[in-house]
């Protein structure tokens, strides 16, 4: 459920003082989500500003999974994005795509969807997949 996801995003990403988990914790899951390999930065990263010299203008965990019984992927992708100077936190679940690439395309469009609520504008990015980086320039980096 998103709203389970944005929950558990606020105790990570939110005020201390409203967090119920350790600073330690929250430094490490904030640490791991920020540091993710090249070809899993796709879902929410693609709304995320330009990154910034020596910062992170996202952080992210994706999940990915093809169900036992009808083959249909489960894509889901949650985190905290920079736009335009301000945090925000986005969760776009699926559920039914026929393939992982169909799974990461919507959840990307929701994510682009979500963000444009509070910016007025839908980011404009290269492709879905692809992301930004501190150039303008598009990397290579797709999911499988």
């Amino acid at each position: 459920m998103v709203a389970d996801q944005l929950l558990l995003l606020r105790q990570v990403f939110g005020a201390p003082a409203d967090s119920r988990l350790p600073p330690a914790s929250r430094a490490c899951v904030r640490e791991l989500m920020e540091r993710v390999v090249p070809e899993q930065a796709w879902g929410v990263p693609v709304v995320a500003d330009a990154l910034p010299p020596g910062g992170a203008a996202w952080a992210v965990k994706n999940g990915w999974v093809p169900r036992d019984a009808t083959g249909l992927w489960v894509v889901n992708s949650v985190g905290r994005v920079t736009v335009e100077g301000r945090d925000l936190l986005v969760a776009a679940l699926s559920d039914g795509s026929p393939t992982m690439g169909r799974g990461v395309a919507l959840v990307e469009a929701a994510a682009r969807a979500a963000v444009s609520a509070f910016t007025g504008e839908a980011r404009r990015r290269p492709e879905p997949g692809r992301r930004l980086t501190a150039s303008g320039e598009a990397d290579g980096a797709r999911p499988g």
